[in-house]
């Protein structure tokens, strides 16, 4: 898993994730540990993109947008033997919108993009990805791939050190 550089840290904010509950009608318990991964529904990625989209306050979207991805990565998944998790049909429809979202805003998902990305830092400072899909990180996510072609898009916007990528998955 991604160990993020400081300079892109960011979580959810207290008030926003409140707001972000109200808006989208999902649980907000302060005894909730991971918020997002508990109130994802992945039959409820449009509306929380259409929140997303008309939203304008930053600490909102950037909560809206975790909400998002958790969201996409819950859809059930389809074991396929290059990849363990391979995001449904219906995910992947979704992502391209996601996509640009995300790169519209590149320095808010900075932290986001880096964490689903599953990248990690090698001792020369190159920032790799798994190089093949034959041997998949066992904490990679269904929506990896994607978020690596976000990343490999917003690389010199959000001034991410070298970066080494296996983006495109084999057929």
């Amino acid at each position: 898993m991604s160990i993020i550089p400081e300079r892109y840290s960011r979580f959810i904010a207290p008030k926003a994730r409140a707001r972000v509950a109200s808006l989208a009608g999902v649980a907000d318990d302060h005894g909730m540990q991971d918020w997002p991964l508990e109130v994802a529904d992945a039959g409820r990625v449009d509306e929380f993109i259409e929140l997303y989209e008309a939203n304008v306050d930053d600490d909102e979207r950037f909560a809206l947008m975790v909400l998002v991805l958790h969201s996409l990565d819950e859809m059930p998944e389809e074991v396929v033997e290059l990849w363990p998790r391979v995001m449904p049909q219906a995910g992947r429809a979704l992502w391209p919108r996601v996509e640009e979202l995300l790169v519209a805003a590149g320095p808010l998902h900075a932290h986001s993009i880096i964490y689903w990305s599953c990248v990690v830092e090698g001792p020369d400072g190159v920032w790799r990805g798994e190089e093949t899909w034959n041997d998949c990180h066992p904490e990679m996510f269904g929506i990896t791939p994607l978020a690596r072609k976000a990343l490999s898009r917003l690389r010199e916007e959000i001034g991410f050190p070298q970066l080494s990528l296996h983006v495109d998955r084999p057929d």
